[in-house]
């Protein structure tokens, strides 16, 4: 049964590198990476996998950081 787990993980973790990323810039920290990214308004189109800033650290897609105007990195998958 672990070996299973194992393997689903393994194949979970394969499928999810397989679509491209890019980086969306620009979010000053108003809206979360998940609408950000989705947003046509601000660039190509995708769903949220990672958030880069500066300074702050864990942050996650679904969570409106706050305004800074330095701003926050979008890591966006391609839909």
């Amino acid at each position: 049964m672990k070996n299973l787990f194992i393997l689903g993980l393994l194949l979970l973790s394969l499928i999810g590198c397989s679509k491209n990323t890019f980086s969306k810039t620009g979010n000053n920290g108003t809206a979360s990476c998940d609408v950000f990214c989705k947003g046509a308004e601000w660039g190509p189109i995708g769903t949220c996998v990672a958030v880069k800033h500066a300074t702050k650290t864990d942050l996650t897609c679904d969570e409106v950081p706050g305004f800074d105007p330095v701003g926050y990195e979008c890591i966006c998958a391609e839909d």
